[in-house]
């Protein structure tokens, strides 16, 4: 999956997003397939365990705040692809 590395965009934690609750079934495409309506993504990543199984949790980064926000908004306690519900919350960084 594509991920922008320009460390300066990555510090704000505003436009980042924590996904967990995710069934283990769900796939990273499942997973980066629900959120483009929202609005660009920069970064989409599920969290797996060194076999390559889903840990159940994973990280969208948007171009703007305002897609992050209306993402956590609308998608939270939702259901993904009929399975478990999902929380997502924005990442706070602190430096």
């Amino acid at each position: 999956m594509y991920s922008n590395h320009d460390p300066i965009l990555q510090r704000n934690g505003v436009r980042n997003i924590f996904i967990e609750n995710l069934d283990k079934r769900i796939d990273q495409n499942a997973l980066h397939d629900t959120f483009p309506a929202f609005g660009n993504i920069w970064s989409c990543k599920l969290a797996l365990d060194p076999s390559s199984k889903s840990k159940g949790y994973g990280f969208v980064q948007f171009d703007n705040e305002e897609s992050a926000q209306k993402a956590i908004e609308q998608l939270n306690g939702m259901l993904l692809n009929q399975v478990d519900g999902f929380i997502c919350k924005q990442q706070k960084r602190h430096f």
